[in-house]
């Protein structure tokens, strides 16, 4: 994990409108939910990025509540910030962060621009640590994540804003119709 002084955050540059980007948060561990979205929400307002967030209970809710978030069509990126406090029971802990993975890697490798921060430690301290702004910030870096997936989903389609329709000519030619001439 990067040091804060390491872990600068560049964020890319949008042509037109900004983003609207979801967060979605388990607050589960209400003091580490607390410091990852303070670090995703200080980093998105650095660029000006509209957002919202939505609160689940726990990281294994993230991936259904990804997919009702995406379903929406109200958000052009994703951000989901979690963590899993490691009890004492490493077969649990790796089964709640591995399926918590899965179910969040089935719907990204649809093609949606996330960004995650889905953090384990063995105690709250560490945790902590990982999502404070003044040290690992990983709410941040998933922000930023998010971000360059988004400016490169949009450098590839070529959108950028004001999407619409113009004719190429006055002439509208449909399919399977001979082409018009003056």
């Amino acid at each position: 994990m990067l040091s804060a002084s390491e872990n600068t955050i560049n964020l890319p540059e949008f042509i037109g409108n900004l983003p609207n980007i979801a967060i979605i948060n388990s607050h589960y561990h209400s003091n580490v939910s607390k410091n990852l979205i303070k670090g995703t929400v200080a980093t998105l307002k650095k660029g000006g990025i509209p957002h919202e967030v939505f609160n689940v209970s726990g990281v294994l809710d993230l991936p259904t509540a990804l997919k009702l978030v995406v379903n929406s069509t109200r958000f052009e990126g994703y951000i989901l910030l979690g963590s899993i406090l490691n009890g004492g029971n490493d077969l649990i802990t790796s089964a709640m962060y591995s399926e918590t993975l899965r179910g969040i890697g089935t719907i990204a490798g649809q093609g949606y621009p996330l960004g995650t921060a889905i953090i384990c430690a063995e105690n709250e301290d560490t945790l902590l640590k990982m999502a404070s702004i003044q040290e690992d910030n990983c709410g941040g870096m998933a922000s930023q994540a998010a971000l360059e997936l988004v400016a490169i989903a949009r450098d590839l389609s070529g959108i950028t804003k004001n999407i619409g329709f113009k004719p190429a000519s006055k002439f509208i030619q449909m399919a399977g119709e001979a082409s018009k001439t003056k």
